[in-house]
C-alpha cells in the first residue's frame, strides 16, 4: 500500500536567555517548634518561598515534617526574574492528652518585600512567632541575601530534531506507543530544559507523520555547562518489534525504556556537536545538535585578535579570516559592518554556515584606503543596539594598501670570507613606502631538512630606488651589520604597517602572507697557500735570497696579495708591504738572510687561515 507523507514543521520561537539571574541565599536561620503532647498526624508543615515580579511563586524549602529542616537543605537558588518578596509559613497541631488531634495549634505566616540597593543587592531577616497557648509553639528567624548576578557564560544552542511514527529501524504502526524525549542543559545549580516533546501516537499505517522542531537561541548561565542530559521515557507493545537496549517488558507485553544519556561538555570551549543524543530506539532523529560557548571577541584564524594581533589593519587585497567559535561547528550567525561612524549594514545575512568567515575590504562599500571599518558578529537574529550581549564586541580595522608586490626574489649569496657570518640578500618590490609606512621583513631559516622557522626580523621605512631600462623598482637589502647570517637555506615573508611598532614574528597574520622563493647563503672558498725557500743569498750580504709562494687558492675571480714580515727576536718588521698577484704562485726576491713570516689575503680582504 502506498504511504503518504505528511511533513509537519515546527520552529521554536523560544526567547534567548536572560542576561541576569537572581541568587537567593539563606545565610543563617533559627527554627524552634514545640508540641507538648506531640505532633498530630499530617497537620504540620514548614515552607519557605519567594515570589517574582510576574507573581510566580517558588519553594525554597518545603516539608511535612518540621524535624527535617536542616541547613544543608537550604541551598542557593537562582531565578530568572527579579524576586519581589520572600515568605515563611509553618503550621503545627498538638495532640491532646489521649492522642487525638484536639490539642492546641500554632500557625505563622510572614512575608517581606524585597528592596534592592543601587548594586542590585538586598538582605534582611524574616521573623515570626506563635505560642499556641503555650502548648504548641513556633518561633523562627531566617537571614537572607538576594543578589542580581550577571550570567558570564553564554552559549549558542541550535538543533533540528524529527519525531515521527516511523521507527528508526522500519515503518511500524506503533501499538500502545506513548512517552516523551527530553534534553536538559546542566550547569551545576542551574538546569534548563531545552527540548521536551511527546511521541507521535498516530497508528494509521497509511500515514507517516513527522514533527520537526528547530531551536535557535542563546542560553546563558552563571557557571559553565557541564552536561547535556538526554532522557528517553517511552513505552510500546513489544510485538511492534522496536529494538531497545536496557528496556523492560511487563506481563502485558508492554516494553518500557527509561534511559538517560549524560554527555560531557568541553568546559573551556563548551563544544558539543552531536547527532547521537538519545539511545537508538523509538522514532526520534537528531539531524543536528550544536552547542558552543560564545566569546565577546571574534577570533582570527590563529588566535584572538586582542591577544595576538598587533595591528588591527585590513589590507585592501588580503582578506582576514575569523572564527566565530572554537568548535569547528556549523551554526547560524550574521556579520555586520560599518565604515567610520556610519550605521551598521549586513556583511553576511543571518544564516547557517561554517565556523569561520573571511572579511574582504573589496566587499565592503565605502572602505577606501585610510578608512576605519567596524565589524561585529550577531549570534542571534536580534538588533545589537537593543540586545548588545547577543553580539560580539566591535572590532575596528584601518584599511591600508596592499603590501608591495615582489618583483625580484632574493638570489643565492655567499659570505664575504670563509670565517665570517656576514651573508646578506636583497629583493625588489613594485612600489615605494608611503609616509609613516614600514616594511617588516621576517627571515625563515631551515633548521632541519624541510623545516623552516622564523629566525630574524628587520624593519625599514626606506627602500633603495633602482631604475633599469626605464623600469623603477625598490630594493630592500638585509643589513648584516645588524643581523649576521651564516650559511644555510632561507626564505622571506614581508608585510607593511602604518605607524609605530612592529609585527611580532609569531603573530598569526604571518600565516597568510606569501613567501619568497628559497635561497642559499654559502661560504666562500677558503684562502690557502704554501711557501718554500727558493734560494739563499748567493754571497755574504748580497740580499738576493728568494722565497716562493705557491699553491695559492681561494674564491674564484679574486686576486691575491702577500705581505712579508722579518722576525727580529720578539718583534716583527714589514719588509715587503701588501703586494698583489693574480697567479697561483709568485716569487718574492731581494731578501737578506733572516727569518720571515708570510701572510696572504684575497682582493676582498679574506686572510688565509
Amino acid at each position: 500500500m502506498k504511504k503518504l507523507f505528511s511533513l509537519l514543521f515546527f520552529y521554536s520561537i523560544i526567547a534567548y536567555s536572560q542576561q541576569y539571574n537572581y541568587n537567593v541565599k539563606i545565610t543563617n536561620y533559627n527554627y524552634q517548634m514545640y508540641a507538648k503532647s506531640g505532633l498530630c498526624g499530617d497537620a504540620k508543615h514548614v515552607r519557605l518561598s519567594v515570589t517574582d515580579v510576574n507573581n510566580y511563586t517558588y519553594d525554597l524549602f518545603f516539608t511535612g515534617n518540621p524535624y527535617d529542616l536542616v541547613k544543608s537543605q537550604l541551598v542557593d537558588r537562582y531565578f530568572v526574574n527579579e524576586i519581589k518578596s520572600i515568605k515563611f509559613s509553618s503550621y503545627i497541631h498538638e495532640q491532646d492528652a489521649v492522642g487525638l488531634c484536639n490539642g492546641y495549634t500554632a500557625s505563622v505566616s510572614e512575608t517581606r518585600n524585597v528592596v534592592y540597593d543601587s548594586n542590585n543587592f538586598s538582605s534582611g531577616t524574616i521573623t515570626g512567632t506563635d505560642n499556641g497557648g503555650g502548648q504548641a509553639i513556633i518561633n523562627f528567624s531566617f537571614d537572607y541575601e538576594i543578589t542580581k548576578v550577571k550570567k558570564n557564560y553564554s552559549y549558542k544552542l541550535e538543533y533540528d530534531i524529527d519525531l515521527s511514527n516511523k521507527s528508526n529501524i522500519e515503518y511500524i504502526p506503533f501499538d500502545n506507543y506513548s512517552g516523551n524525549y527530553k534534553v536538559t542543559l546542566d550547569a551545576n545549580l542551574e538546569k534548563k530544559i531545552v527540548y521536551n516533546e511527546s511521541v507521535i501516537t498516530s497508528y494509521n499505517s497509511d500515514l507517516i507523520q513527522i514533527r520537526n522542531i528547530k531551536y535557535d537561541s542563546i542560553v546563558r548561565f552563571i557557571n559553565p555547562i557541564d552536561l547535556v542530559v538526554a532522557r528517553t521515557n517511552i513505552s510500546f507493545r513489544t510485538s511492534s518489534m522496536l529494538a531497545c537496549v536496557d528496556s523492560n517488558v511487563d506481563s502485558n507485553g508492554i516494553t518500557t525504556l527509561d534511559s538517560t544519556e549524560n554527555t560531557n561538555v568541553d568546559n573551556e570551549k563548551g563544544c558539543l556537536a552531536y547527532n547521537y543524543i538519545f539511545p537508538p530506539c523509538g522514532s526520534i532523529t537528531v539531524n543536528h545538535f550544536n552547542l558552543y560557548r560564545i566569546y565577546e571577541d571574534p577570533k582570527l584564524i590563529s588566535g584572538n585578535v586582542n591577544e595576538g594581533f598587533s595591528n588591527l589593519e585590513l589590507k585592501n587585497c588580503e582578506p582576514l579570516k575569523f572564527y566565530v567559535n572554537d568548535c569547528n561547528q556549523t551554526s547560524s550567525y550574521a556579520v555586520e559592518y560599518s565604515v567610520g561612524t556610519g550605521n551598521f549594514k549586513p556583511y553576511l545575512a543571518y544564516g547557517r554556515r561554517g565556523s569561520f568567515f573571511e572579511l574582504d575590504a573589496k566587499n565592503i562599500e565605502g572602505a577606501g584606503i585610510g578608512s576605519n571599518v567596524n565589524i561585529r558578529v550577531k549570534y542571534y537574529d536580534k538588533d545589537c543596539e537593543q540586545y548588545a550581549y547577543l553580539c560580539s564586541k566591535i572590532l575596528t580595522f584601518k584599511v591600508v594598501p596592499c603590501s608591495p608586490q615582489i618583483v625580484m626574489h632574493p638570489s643565492n649569496g655567499k659570505t664575504s670570507c670563509s670565517y665570517k657570518k656576514d651573508g646578506n640578500f636583497s629583493f625588489t618590490v613594485n612600489r615605494k613606502l608611503e609616509e609613516n609606512e614600514k616594511l617588516i621583513v621576517t627571515l625563515y631559516y631551515e633548521f632541519s631538512p624541510g623545516n623552516f622557522n622564523a629566525y630574524k626580523q628587520q624593519v625599514t621605512d626606506v627602500l633603495e630606488e633602482v631604475t633599469d631600462n626605464g623600469v623603477t623598482t625598490y630594493k630592500f637589502t638585509w643589513d648584516n651589520n645588524l643581523d649576521s647570517l651564516d650559511e644555510g637555506k632561507y626564505y622571506v615573508k614581508f608585510q607593511t604597517i602604518k605607524g609605530a611598532g612592529t609585527i611580532n614574528q609569531n603573530d598569526p597574520s604571518w600565516a597568510s602572507v606569501e613567501e619568497t622563493n628559497t635561497f642559499q647563503i654559502e661560504i666562500v672558498s677558503n684562502v690557502s697557500f704554501a711557501a718554500k725557500l727558493k734560494n739563499n743569498e748567493s754571497c755574504f750580504l748580497s740580499g738576493d735570497g728568494k722565497i716562493e709562494i705557491y699553491d695559492v687558492s681561494g674564491e674564484q675571480g679574486r686576486t691575491f696579495e702577500y705581505i712579508i714580515y722579518e722576525l727580529q727576536g720578539g718583534t716583527t718588521m714589514v719588509v715587503k708591504d701588501w703586494t698583489s698577484f693574480s697567479n697561483s704562485s709568485v716569487i718574492v726576491d731581494n731578501l737578506k738572510k733572516a727569518t720571515y713570516r708570510i701572510k696572504v689575503k684575497d682582493s676582498k680582504g679574506c686572510l688565509a687561515k
